[in-house]
C-alpha cells in the first residue's frame, strides 16, 4: 500500500511526465536541426516510374518507382510541434479539428502529408502494452486526417525506463530523415536520460515533494 501510494503521488506531482518530457527534450533540437536541413533543399524528390524500353523477343522485367528515402525529402515546408506537460499544443486546425495532441506533429502543408510521432516511457515488461494502447487511442485520429485528404504516417516509440528502446523508435527516426550516422548516438543519449530520469524518481520515492530538473546526457 505504501508503494502504491508513492506511485500516486510522483504521477499526481507529474515525475512520470518530468521523464516523459525529458525523452522529448532530447529529441526536439534533432528534428528541428533536420527538418530546418531538409526545408533549406530547393530539390524535392517525388516518386518516379521509369520505362523500359526493350529489343523485340526479348522478356521485359519491370522496375520498381523511385522513391524518396526519407519521408520529409517529398516536400521542403515541413513545421513540426512538441507537446509538453508544461507548454501543450493544438493540433493544426488545417489538417482536423481534434483534441488530441500527440507528442510530435511534423506537416507539409504543400505536400498534404502528416507525420504523428507518440513517445511513451513504460517498464520494459510493458513495451508491447503500451503501443496496442496508444495504437487504438490514435486510429480515429489517423483515420480522420485520411478523410480530409491528407497523407498520414503513425509513429509509435517507446523508451523503456531502465534505457531500453524499442525497434520503432530507431526506424522512427531514420525514417524522418536522420542520418544513421546520428541515430545511434541520439539512441544513446535517450537512453542515458530515461535511466537518470528514473533514478532519480527512484531516489525521492519517499519525498513528499518534488522538483524538476534538466537531466543532461
Amino acid at each position: 500500500m505504501h508503494i502504491f501510494s508513492n506511485c500516486k503521488v510522483a504521477l499526481a506531482q507529474g515525475r512520470y511526465s518530468w521523464r516523459h518530457d525529458s525523452v522529448l527534450n532530447c529529441l526536439e533540437p534533432t528534428l528541428r536541426k533536420y527538418i530546418k536541413i531538409n526545408n533549406e533543399k530547393k530539390e524535392i524528390k517525388r516518386p518516379s516510374k521509369l520505362i523500359n524500353f526493350v529489343k523485340a523477343g526479348v522478356k521485359g522485367t519491370s522496375t520498381p518507382a523511385s522513391t524518396p528515402s526519407h519521408l520529409l525529402c517529398s516536400a521542403n515546408d515541413w513545421k513540426c510541434l512538441v507537446d509538453y506537460q508544461d507548454n501543450s499544443i493544438i493540433f493544426p486546425a488545417e489538417i482536423c479539428i481534434t483534441e488530441q495532441r500527440p507528442d510530435i506533429i511534423l506537416w507539409s502543408s504543400l505536400g498534404k502529408r502528416v507525420i504523428l510521432i507518440e513517445l511513451t516511457c513504460p517498464s520494459e515488461e510493458n513495451l508491447l502494452q503500451a503501443k496496442a494502447r496508444k495504437s487504438d487511442r490514435y486510429a480515429q485520429l489517423t483515420q480522420q486526417i485520411i478523410a480530409n485528404g491528407w497523407t498520414t504516417s503513425l509513429y509509435l516509440i517507446e523508451a523503456g525506463v531502465r534505457g531500453c528502446l524499442s525497434h520503432s523508435f530507431r526506424n522512427c527516426l531514420l525514417n524522418v530523415g536522420i542520418p544513421k550516422s546520428q541515430v545511434g548516438k541520439i539512441c544513446k543519449k535517450v537512453q542515458t536520460v530515461v535511466s537518470r530520469c528514473s533514478y532519480l524518481i527512484f531516489k525521492s520515492h519517499k519525498n513528499k515533494t518534488w522538483t524538476p530538473t534538466t537531466i543532461h546526457s
